[in-house]
């Protein structure tokens, strides 16, 4: 637009002078907001993402234990309870010949995504700083080369993961919104967090859109399937121990 336009001579008091100082005003408004949008995803968001959080997942553990449980008036007919929950643990962290001699790559898929999610969670410097910062206590971070092969694995472990579903009939069937959410808010997470380690420069929007999806996953957590990260254990030592009861062996 130029003080010549027909803007101008249709309204004489935008003049040039004044687009040039909306113009200032818009750029500054648009760094503002830029860092707004930081602030507000690593503040606020964080803070209630976590609040719901610990207050959702605190929820679903005390329903759990509060449940009523049904008295076994039976006799004990097998040994000690409490190894029999140990062993229930260990061994079904292990998939047993006839079961694994059809599903071998699924399985090591599995396995390979968790390994290397507790390697970017736990051994990544930023990740760490943050921990430090939480709770006061830190470790050694793995070199920069390290976390980000392993968070290229880890992408590459839930995109197999998406495509069995998808092309698995039966898998395809069985999968409902929560089993797509988790991996796709998971993959979102890795893929915005990957990207702002490995492009120098980076965007402040980018970062912003890497800890906001980490609020979502926050938020979603115990809500979702995702919280077997909590639930696995203790299901399968409370599943040892009733075995264990009843003189069952696996």
């Amino acid at each position: 637009m130029t003080p010549g336009c027909a803007c101008c001579r249709r309204y004489p008091l935008f003049d040039a002078a004044l687009y040039s100082n909306m113009l200032i005003f818009d750029n500054n408004s648009r760094q503002v907001t830029n860092m707004d949008l930081l602030e507000f995803a690593n503040g606020p968001a964080l803070k209630v993402a976590t609040g719901i959080f610990v207050i959702g997942a605190a929820w679903r553990l005390v329903f759990l234990l509060r449940m009523k449980k049904r008295v076994d008036l039976s006799e004990p007919r097998g040994g000690n309870e409490t190894f029999g929950g140990l062993w229930m643990i260990a061994s079904r962290s292990i998939h047993h010949g006839p079961v694994s001699d059809s599903i071998k790559a699924p399985i090591a898929n599995a396995y390979l995504m968790h390994l290397v999610l507790a390697i970017v969670i736990f051994a990544a410097g930023a990740h760490i700083e943050l921990i430090e910062k939480t709770f006061g206590i830190g470790w050694r971070e793995l070199p920069h080369i390290a976390i980000r092969i392993a968070t290229i694995v880890l992408l590459a472990t839930i995109a197999v993961t998406i495509y069995r579903r998808l092309r698995h009939p039966v898998l395809r069937l069985l999968s409902n919104f929560d089993d797509w959410f988790s991996l796709l808010v998971t993959a979102l997470v890795v893929a915005t967090g990957l990207i702002s380690a490995m492009v120098e420069g980076t965007d402040d929007n980018l970062l912003a859109l890497h800890i906001l999806s980490f609020d979502v996953l926050l938020i979603w957590f115990p809500f979702g399937k995702l919280m077997h990260a909590f639930l696995i254990f203790g299901s399968r030592y409370s599943t040892g121990v009733a075995f264990a009861h009843k003189g069952i062996r696996l």
